[in-house]
């Protein structure tokens, strides 16, 4: 008998733990405490006459907690889901937006509105939010470097061409330091203008620029052959 009621007042302890804990919504927490408390009835020995009494109590207290837990994952998984579906949408929009896309400026700005749409969406668990924003970057990551390559490109081809009007002066200059004023060299730096022309337009500070000297070339290799004319009569 004095073992009874020992261990009916060790389940008495571990039911008021069960019910402090009934109503807690630190799910995991809860669940493992739960399971030691679990342990610890099973441990406790029989309780006589109120053992029954007593397990139901306890049972009561737990499933309590658990069936608040099942009915809170239920409601998880459902907005997981919903949430997986808003941000596949968005990868189909992001793909339908970007793939092949140069239209660099307009397909920038709808995939940044669909990243702000991103980030108002809520989870859709950690596995799936990783392998959806994988996806998502993918596609991001692929248009960008496509624009970054462009870019690139673009710059180069215009330093190309700040290169080559720079030669253009170069050319005329030389003609002027080795007072080559041959018929030939004449109408060189005659047409050198429509070579100029040809290069076409290397950036807007840059050309004006390199006309500026271009022109000032030209008229230093005209004013230095007409000096020379009048010294060599």
């Amino acid at each position: 008998m004095a073992d009874f009621k020992a261990n009916a007042d060790k389940k008495r302890e571990l039911i008021e733990k069960a019910v402090e804990l009934k109503d807690s919504t630190s799910w995991r927490s809860t669940s493992d405490k739960m399971k030691e408390l679990m342990q610890q009835w099973k441990e406790s020995g029989y309780a006589g006459a109120e053992n029954d009494a007593l397990w139901k109590e306890f049972q009561g207290a737990q499933q309590t907690f658990f069936d608040r837990q099942k009915e809170h994952y239920a409601v998880l998984n459902a907005e997981h889901k919903e949430h997986a579906a808003e941000k596949e949408a968005i990868i189909a929009e992001a793909k339908e937006a970007a793939e092949g896309s140069t239209n660099w400026k307009g397909t920038h700005e709808k995939l940044e509105a669909l990243f702000a749409r991103w980030k108002k969406t809520g989870s859709a668990g950690r596995k799936e939010d990783d392998r959806l924003w994988n996806a998502f970057q993918e596609i991001r990551n692929d248009f960008y470097e496509r624009r970054n390559a462009d870019r690139q490109s673009k710059e180069q081809a215009l330093i190309t061409k700040r290169q080559t009007k720079g030669a253009l002066i170069s050319e005329i200059q030389k003609f002027t330091n080795a007072h080559d004023y041959s018929d030939a060299t004449q109408e060189r730096v005659r047409t050198l203008i429509n070579d100029w022309k040809a290069v076409g337009f290397c950036g807007k500070e840059e050309d004006e620029q390199l006309w500026a000297k271009f022109q000032k070339a030209q008229d230093a290799y005209w004013f230095a052959r007409k000096f020379y004319t009048s010294q060599h009569k």
